[in-house]
């Protein structure tokens, strides 16, 4: 039966294995370092001054360029200073630090060595109840910031209204312009006016301009540009465009079936007092006209 001392120096070597395991897993200039800051540590250097490369490089068993790599790190963590023609230096202040976290002392044998001593408490915490006051203060805080932000929302609002007010395009281009941007698999011609104003179910009281453009009837394609006398009437107009293509999916639904796609996805745009309809396989090219012409 192993005793309590056999424990301890299986433990140790165990320990020691794992350490020596881990360091070999290091980069090979990293471990040249190690070996140079020991050889500072034990005052190996006269007149606090390095060797030259190739003769560390003999003395540690590695390559120049290994020793090059590890004299950098130094530098960098202020252990040594380059003088040009002269060589590296120790820096003395560096190596005297008493809280210097280095790679051979830990954070508990910095804090002993300064002259405390190292532990972990856990600390109590209570919970802290707000009183009355503070309630009362985060509640008018959080009212000020709902007003704030529904005042934001009003005036952002107000703004997109006026700008929405401010909008002026010109119907025909517009038209024109979407006949010419989009992919129609139908021919297109122009409907009169009046006739579209009877189609769509409008009254030319509330449309200052219209210009529309219908399929043969194969399919469900159609272009309408409308003007209303003023955002009041566009809204009605915006209707009527709403109820027509609900009126095409009726009429669609038996006699052209696959057309009905089309017509689930139309582009229906209102801007001020304009009301614009596409239908299509692809209408984004009519968007695209329709924000160009509204700049």
């Amino acid at each position: 039966m192993s005793n309590k001392s056999d424990i301890n120096i299986k433990t140790t070597a165990l320990e020691e294995a794992v350490k020596l395991k881990r360091i070999d897993n290091d980069p090979l200039y990293i471990k040249a370092e190690k070996e140079i800051l020991k050889l500072i540590w034990d005052d190996s250097f006269a007149d606090n001054r390095l060797q030259p490369e190739e003769e560390l490089a003999k003395m540690l068993g590695v390559s120049r360029y290994t020793i090059r790599e590890a004299l950098n790190s130094l530098w960098k963590k202020g252990y040594l200073t380059k003088r040009h023609g002269k060589g590296n230096f120790l820096h003395k202040s560096a190596l005297s630090a008493k809280m210097r976290i280095d790679v051979f002392h830990n954070f508990f044998d910095l804090i002993g060595t300064a002259g405390y001593i190292p532990r972990i408490e856990k600390s109590d915490f209570e919970r802290i109840i707000p009183t009355d006051n503070i309630k009362e203060g985060r509640k008018m805080k959080k009212r000020y910031l709902n007003i704030g932000i529904i005042i934001f929302v009003l005036m952002f609002v107000a703004g997109c209204s006026q700008q929405q007010a401010n909008v002026s395009m010109d119907v025909d281009s517009v038209a024109d312009g979407i006949m010419k941007a989009v992919t129609f698999k139908d021919q297109m011609s122009e409907v009169k006016e009046k006739t579209a104003l009877t189609i769509y179910g409008l009254d030319a009281a509330s449309v200052t301009k219209a210009k529309v453009y219908e399929s043969t009837g194969a399919t469900a394609e159609e272009v309408a540009v409308f003007e209303g006398k003023d955002e009041k009437a566009a809204g009605t107009v915006k209707e009527a465009v709403q109820k027509r293509v609900e009126t095409q999916k009726e009429s669609y639904k038996d006699y052209v079936p696959a057309e009905l796609e089309k017509l689930k996805k139309p582009l229906i745009i209102e801007k001020g007092r304009y009301v614009v309809l596409c239908v299509a396989d692809d209408t984004s090219p009519a968007q695209k006209v329709v924000d160009s012409a509204a700049k």
